[in-house]
């Protein structure tokens, strides 16, 4: 199975240090229009310390990171990309050389082997001292994976848990991942669980049961 990643980071939860007239989740809406006067683009007051960041809400290994800026004369430069994990590790995924990037441009990190972590965060080096907007973030990784035992289940089966907001989405992470081959949804938790093997039992109550076809 080819992966076919997708942008983890839209639609999830974001905040930045201040307010300047465009929210944080505006860098995350879908829309990489680069107008400031098209709504999209995220914004902080004039700060040395600017900062934004996005909840992936799960833990993934991240490979790569794309930011869209702004067309309307507010450069980024001295951008520094950092992943970090819920329990405080902080690893720096990339940081942009001194030249400004050019209005409207798109800079983009690469890591082949991946930094683990759940928050993205964007800041500055100084010494910059001008506001960060940013009209579009996206994050491209994999779900990190866990092997655990479960009752239900054959113990060799590999076990990713989280919340998923539809059966759909919960049959779109076990298609992500090579070697799931069952996934059950339960609607009144959201949580989602996908498997190496197929189901032993019948799902639960209120719990949808998919396959993937090999």
């Amino acid at each position: 199975m080819t992966k076919c990643w997708t942008n983890l980071a839209r639609g999830k939860p974001s905040t930045q240090s201040t307010g300047g007239g465009g929210d944080a989740a505006r860098a995350v809406d879908g829309n990489a229009d680069t107008s400031l006067a098209g709504g999209s683009c995220s914004q902080t007051i004039v700060d040395p310390s600017a900062q934004w960041e996005v909840d992936l809400e799960h833990h993934y290994t991240v490979y790569r990171v794309k930011i869209t800026s702004s067309i309307d004369g507010v450069p980024l430069e001295n951008v520094n990309v950092r992943i970090r994990s819920s329990d405080g590790t902080l690893i720096t995924f990339g940081e942009q050389a001194s030249s400004p990037l050019p209005p409207g441009g798109v800079l983009e990190f690469w890591k082949p082997e991946g930094v683990k972590g759940r928050y993205v965060s964007i800041e500055r080096s100084p010494p910059v001292v001008s506001k960060l907007v940013l009209c579009e973030v996206e994050v491209y990784g994999a779900l990190e994976q866990h092997f655990k035992m479960d009752a239900k289940r054959n113990a060799t089966s590999q076990l990713l848990r989280h919340t998923s907001r539809s059966e759909m989405e919960c049959a779109v992470f076990c298609l992500w991942e090579e070697i799931c081959r069952s996934f059950v949804w339960n609607q009144a938790t959201n949580e989602c669980a996908v498997f190496a093997d197929m189901p032993a039992v019948t799902s639960p109550q209120d719990s949808s049961t998919g396959f993937v076809s090999v």
